[in-house]
């Protein structure tokens, strides 16, 4: 985990911070440059996702999601906070 992480802060997804009190604990954050492929990701998967589900109830729509998941699950938790 730790090399992923290395590996998107060098090329500008996330920033690490070290906690003063605490050396062990990094928060990780997303950068501008990760929240926008995040927003342009979601719009091409809704693209791709709104035609197959265009014949679907609201109720099938939401069930479909919960189980699909998609992009939008990892990019909430981790570029809207």
């Amino acid at each position: 985990m730790t090399e992923m992480i290395k590996r998107l802060e060098k090329k500008g997804f996330v920033t690490c911070t070290t906690n003063t009190s605490d050396r062990r604990y990094k928060k990780i954050s997303c950068t501008e440059r990760s929240r926008n492929l995040y927003l342009e990701l979601a719009q091409a998967d809704e693209a791709i996702t709104e035609p197959i589900c265009a014949g679907l109830s609201a109720e099938e729509k939401a069930e479909l999601r919960a189980h699909h998941g998609g992009i939008h699950p990892i990019g909430q938790a981790l570029c809207h906070h």
